[in-house]
């Protein structure tokens, strides 16, 4: 490996050998750029530790950060907005920095690594996760991703046919831990939303299905309230003539 900044690599084989406490101020607290830090990183664990870039994608924890005394470097990674407070969470991150050529991280990577942490209760969605400008892609994403786990249909007619029943919708928008940002975000039904955000999205939007959804649940609507109608007036019969 050919070092780019010979002096940070002795400086930090210094502190391993623990002849200097930290990185000085000459290297990472003021002056190191993301490159030069990366490059730390990869002698770290690829050099010294024999890591894959794979490995690192997958084996990198907290602990090991700090038996290898590299938390100060790491604070000085460019995190997406997403991991800014929750950097330690996300240290697969790290591997597509040193090897961007080798380990792809794409913003759907990113959304999807928040909501699973979100799901698994390790974490809460950020703030402004859904609501941030150019993040209307965010819902949709986390909302195919849930469908993926949890739902079998053999059509797309199928999926439009479950979420035209509002209250089976919000049900499961509970459970998969997105009925709050749903609420808080959109004001509409989750037929809405899963035809002009997750289908639309997901280049799978289906216009016909959408409008017999919208009428099959329209016609259901009816006939609850159609036979509610009858019930009342029965009752009102029965009442009038003492049966």
């Amino acid at each position: 490996m050919a070092l780019k900044n010979v002096g940070l690599i002795q400086e930090y084989e210094k502190i391993l050998l623990g002849k200097n406490k930290d990185f000085s101020s000459v290297y990472i607290k003021h002056n190191a750029k993301e490159s030069e830090v990366s490059e730390l990183l990869k002698y770290a664990f690829c050099d010294i530790l024999g890591f894959t870039p794979e490995d690192m994608r997958d084996y990198l924890s907290p602990e090991l950060i700090k038996r290898m005394k590299l938390k100060k470097a790491i604070d000085k990674i460019d995190y997406p907005p997403e991991f800014k407070n929750e950097k330690y969470s996300n240290l697969d991150y790290l591997a597509s920095v040193v090897y961007p050529d080798k380990v792809k991280y794409t913003k759907k990577d990113i959304i999807l690594s928040t909501y699973v942490k979100v799901l698994s209760g390790e974490t809460r969605f950020p703030k402004n996760f859904f609501t941030a400008y150019e993040h209307d892609v965010y819902f949709p994403i986390c909302l195919f991703y849930a469908i993926d786990k949890n739902l079998r249909f053999k059509a797309i007619g199928d999926l439009y046919k479950f979420f035209s029943n509002k209250e089976r919708g919000m049900k499961f928008l509970q459970k998969v831990k997105l009925y709050q940002p749903y609420r808080k975000v959109y004001h509409d039904s989750p037929l809405n939303i899963l035809h002009f955000g997750g289908l639309e999205y997901s280049g799978q939007q289906s216009l016909f299905e959408y409008n017999n959804a919208r009428f099959n649940n329209l016609f259901d609507i009816y006939k609850e309230k159609y036979r509610m109608k009858q019930e009342a007036e029965n009752a009102a019969d029965d009442k009038r003539t003492g049966c």
